[in-house]
């Protein structure tokens, strides 16, 4: 398999942020992308993410002979600053998320044993998430694309 990005283009106003990127990522590697603050990094992964509206280019993704639109259940997205519904546990959150995606997830497991792979303690699971900190935000962020598992993660 591989995610293809073909000919994208980003502007904001005059400012030319990404200009005919092209780039394929194949199945199972990880990539990073490096680059200074402002050099379109973000820019880039809400245009795959259809955040905002690309100018110019398409994604889709490639399996032997065929070939498809990227489709936003393809991704999974790990935003910098995490955004959880900070008036609910952990584990309201996660049995409410597993309940709202149960058509994608293909095996289910208890919810403690999601915890546990992203050793969030069994104390921590029933605090609200807005006492979680900045790092716990972003395992539990991790924890529901792992469940759904998206063909691409981005992690900004």
């Amino acid at each position: 398999m591989e995610i293809i990005i073909e000919n994208l283009s980003k502007n904001f106003e005059k400012k030319q942020v990404l200009q005919n990127i092209n780039f394929s990522f194949e199945g199972g590697k990880i990539y990073g992308l490096l680059g200074r603050n402002g050099a379109g990094k973000t820019t880039l992964f809400n245009c795959v993410n259809q955040d905002i509206k690309a100018d110019s280019g398409k994604f889709y993704i490639k399996k032997e002979n065929t070939q498809r639109e990227l489709d936003p259940e393809d991704i999974g997205y790990v935003v910098s600053t995490p955004t959880v519904p900070e008036f609910l546990t952990a584990r309201e959150f996660l049995k409410f998320f597993t309940e709202v995606n149960a058509h994608r997830i293909t095996d289910l497991k208890p919810l403690d044993e999601y915890f546990e792979s992203v050793s969030i303690a069994y104390d921590d699971r029933d605090r609200l998430l807005k006492d979680y900190s900045h790092g716990m935000k972003n395992k539990m962020q991790m924890l529901t694309n792992t469940i759904t598992k998206p063909n691409l993660i981005l992690l900004d």
